[in-house]
């Protein structure tokens, strides 16, 4: 379970046992105090999720101080003034109060502690895997594809080369008889040739 929560003018989303860093807040500056976060826009989980308008009413987030004092990255604040020899340089790091979520109250009122071993595991796997069987039927059928395909792009192959040597025979024909036979038979022996024969024929027949 998560929850979308802001604080300070920003959003964070958390879960229980995640550590974060808000602004500073008023009143917590003793580690382990009890911190509540009233404005929840959004919690979602397995079972769906729930977003406010623009807060889910009754939901809040429940956390305990880390660091009252904690502080951000350094910034650094440059000023410079050209051909006057003006250059300031200074560092700034904001003071924030970094907390630890133990609960996530919705708006039924349940609560979230603790996260269970099979939501970690489900969470590190990312996808449930695949069962031996399944995976070799997939194998198979994309094989199975594979040469459907092949044979299909074959096929279209030889009846474009059947249907380009028939209509040079043709286009031969017409302007000279002779030569349109012989172009005929030398398309026909180019698709046989170019044809995947099966058992070699003998020499005798091939001479005949």
């Amino acid at each position: 379970m998560y929850a979308v929560v802001q604080s300070g003018g920003q959003q964070h989303k958390v879960k229980v046992g995640q550590t974060f860093m808000v602004e500073k807040i008023a009143g917590a500056a003793e580690v382990g105090a009890r911190v509540e976060l009233d404005r929840v826009l959004a919690i979602g989980g397995d079972d769906g999720s729930t977003i406010g308008t623009p807060t889910v009413a009754g939901a809040r987030v429940v956390a305990e101080v880390v660091d009252p004092d904690a502080k951000g990255k350094k910034l650094i604040v440059f000023k410079y003034k050209a051909k006057v020899r003006y250059r300031r340089k200074t560092g700034h790091r904001q003071h924030y109060t970094q907390l630890k979520v133990t609960e996530i109250v919705t708006a039924e009122g349940s609560a979230s502690a603790t996260t269970s071993a099979s939501e970690r595991e489900t969470a590190e796997r990312g996808r449930p895997a695949v069962a031996p069987d399944a995976e070799a039927t997939t194998a198979a059928v994309g094989q199975a594809a594979t040469a459907e395909a092949v044979e299909d792009t074959a096929a279209h192959a030889v009846e474009a080369v059947e249907d380009t040597a028939t209509s040079a025979a043709e286009t031969a024909n017409e302007s000279d008889p002779t030569v349109g036979a012989d172009a005929s038979e030398a398309a026909v022996d180019t698709v046989e040739d170019d044809l995947p024969s099966g058992e070699d024929e003998p020499a005798d027949e091939k001479k005949g």
